[in-house]
C-alpha cells in the first residue's frame, strides 16, 4: 500500500480433487487473482467442499504468487505461499531443528500421527521455514529405513539428513521422490537417501541449494531426476536400477572424491559431470 498507493492483485492457482466438489472464494475457477485493497493489511479467503467426506488423496492445493504482471518483471513470478489439505497427507508441526523421527512432530489434519502412519508409505509435507533434522542414529531399533511415498519441502524450508552410509542399515528411503518448492531444499551432504519405488524423482526450483552425500538407487527402481543433483559422497547403482537423466535433460554433479558403484542399466541415459576434477 505504501509503495503502490493502489489495490494489488496477487495471482492464485487452485487445484482440487474432486474438482467439481470444490470452490475457492465462491468460484470454481482454477486460477485468478486475489486483491489486497489499498489500506488493507489482511485478506480472508476460503475453500469449500460440497462432499461430505474426503477419500485418501483428495483435497486442495492453493498457491499464491507474486502480483500480476503490472507489478512484476516478465518471467519473475514466484510462489509466495502454498496452502494445502490432502486427505492422508502428513505435515510437519515440530520446532526448528526438531527430530524428523519424533511422532509428535507430525500431524494428519489436527491429529498427531500414530506409529503406522509415519512408517508406512505416506506423503510428508514440510511447511515453509521449518527445519527438521533426520538423524539416522536416532532411528528406532528394528527399522532399516524410513519408507516415504513422497517428500514435499515447501518454500523456505530445509530438511537436514545426517549420518548413515549406503552400506549402513539406517537411511531415508523415498518411493515417489523429493520435491523442493521455491527455496525449499534438502541438505543430505552427510547422510544417505535411497530412491526406491517403481519410478522416483528429485525436483527442485533451485537445485543448487540442495546437496546429497550418499545416493542409492533401488534395484527395481527407475530414478528419473527432473533437476540437477550435487553428490559428494557415493553414488550407488550396483543393484541394477535404472538411472535416467536424459528424459528431463538434467545433469548429476559429482566431486572428484565421489565414489561411483555400478551404472545405469541403459548407458545412453547417463549424464554425469565431475566438479573440481
Amino acid at each position: 500500500d505504501g509503495l503502490s498507493g493502489r489495490d494489488i492483485n496477487f495471482v492464485y492457482t487452485f487445484t482440487a480433487t474432486p474438482a467439481d466438489k470444490w470452490t475457492f472464494n465462491g468460484s470454481s475457477a482454477s486460477s485468478g487473482t486475489v486483491t489486497i485493497g489499498k489500506g488493507d493489511t489482511t485478506k480472508s479467503v476460503y475453500a469449500k467442499c460440497s462432499k461430505d467426506s474426503l477419500d485418501a488423496g483428495e483435497g486442495y492445493i492453493l498457491t499464491i504468487e507474486t502480483p500480476d504482471s503490472s507489478m512484476a518483471l516478465p518471467g519473475s513470478s514466484m510462489v509466495l505461499a502454498e496452502f494445502r489439505y490432502i486427505q492422508g497427507e502428513i505435515t510437519w508441526v515440530g520446532p526448528p531443528g526438531g527430530n524428523f523421527l519424533e511422532l509428535s512432530n507430525w500431524k494428519i489434519g489436527e491429529t498427531t500421527v500414530t506409529d503406522s502412519d509415519l512408517w508406512t508409505h505416506s506423503t510428508l509435507v514440510i511447511p515453509g521455514n521449518s527445519t527438521p533434522v533426520f538423524d539416522a542414529n536416532s532411528e528406532p531399533t528394528g527399522y532399516q529405513a524410513i519408507g516415504i511415498k513422497k517428500l514435499i519441502i515447501q518454500n523456505g524450508a530445509k530438511l537436514s539428513v545426517t549420518t548413515g552410509t549406503t552400506s549402513s542399515s539406517r537411511f531415508i528411503s523415498v518411493e515417489g521422490g523429493i520435491e523442493c518448492k521455491g527455496t525449499g531444499c534438502i541438505d543430505a551432504s552427510s547422510g544417505t537417501v535411497l530412491f526406491s519405488g517403481t519410478t522416483s524423482t528429485f525436483k527442485a526450483d533451485y537445485p543448487e541449494l540442495s546437496s546429497f552425500g550418499n545416493v542409492r538407487i533401488d534395484n527395481s527402481s527407475t530414478f528419473q531426476p527432473q533437476s540437477a543433483m550435487y553428490i559428494s559422497g557415493t553414488f550407488d547403482n550396483s543393484g541394477g536400477g535404472t538411472y535416467d537423466a536424459v528424459t528431463n535433460s538434467v545433469t548429476t554433479y559429482f566431486t572428484d572424491s565421489t565414489a561411483i558403484s555400478g551404472n545405469a542399466s541403459d548407458e545412453t541415459k547417463t549424464k554425469f559431470h565431475i566438479l573440481n576434477a
